[in-house]
């Protein structure tokens, strides 16, 4: 049954935001200055395509589908809190009596990103990587961020299934890691400062997470941000 809701809801995605149209599409994508391997070049237009408040993704690696779904939209609250744009993974399914370990379904391919965009700006992850992550992220500057946990230490994005073959499906090699500490979403306004101030979008155009930053189950205030604006 919760999966049935978790379906109902990312087709709905809540009525009260058909008069409300994309929240934050009016922000200005075209000024700042493109990004590079130290942030935003200033100076230099930013392509109309680019956010320069930057990008948020992960590996969808928890769970099967009704888990992913439930994260996928505590982590669009949390990007809506943010103000970056949400880099909407593919679901993960593991696939019985086949060769293959796991694979990909693209979220287009069952849902509307249209829905998802009328509650926050996104874009599917393979779209970012074949038009956004050239200029933002490209290979040889892609650096990967976790929570550090006790010492500090290296991040694991592709440790193990499926976290290794949801990566490599994109190509991605980790050139660098960076542990951080922060709060677990960025509902107030001291916790959204500390995001920002850690995670800069001029300097830190992509957060790129070994795994989903929202909470499982979500939040009752993640319903609030999506589904009353607050």
């Amino acid at each position: 049954m919760q999966s049935l809701a978790i379906v109902v809801f990312l087709l709905k995605f809540c009525s009260s935001f058909a008069s409300h149209g994309l929240d934050g599409a009016a922000d200005s994508f075209a000024t700042a200055g493109a990004f590079g391997s130290d942030g935003l070049k200033v100076g230099r237009a930013l392509p109309e395509h680019i956010d320069p408040n930057g990008y948020v993704l992960y590996c969808p690696c928890m769970g099967r589908f009704g888990n992913q779904a439930e994260q996928l939209l505590g982590t669009l609250a949390f990007v809506k809190d943010l103000n970056r744009t949400y880099v909407v993974p593919p679901f993960i399914i593991y696939p019985p009596e086949t060769d293959k370990q796991s694979d990909r379904i693209p979220f287009t391919k069952w849902f509307s990103l249209k829905v998802m965009n009328s509650v926050h700006r996104t874009i599917t992850m393979e779209k970012f990587f074949e038009t956004v992550a050239p200029v933002v992220w490209p290979k040889g500057s892609r650096v990967g961020h976790c929570r550090q946990y006790g010492e500090p230490g290296t991040c694991r994005h592709k440790d193990g299934n499926p976290f290794g073959p949801f990566w490599d499906h994109f190509g991605v090699t980790f050139d660098s890691t960076e542990q951080f500490t922060a709060p677990h979403d960025a509902a107030s306004l001291s916790s959204k400062r500390m995001w920002q101030e850690r995670f800069p979008g001029d300097k830190v155009p992509v957060i790129a997470l070994p795994g989903a930053v929202g909470a499982f189950p979500m939040a009752p205030r993640h319903w609030n941000t999506l589904c009353n604006g607050q």
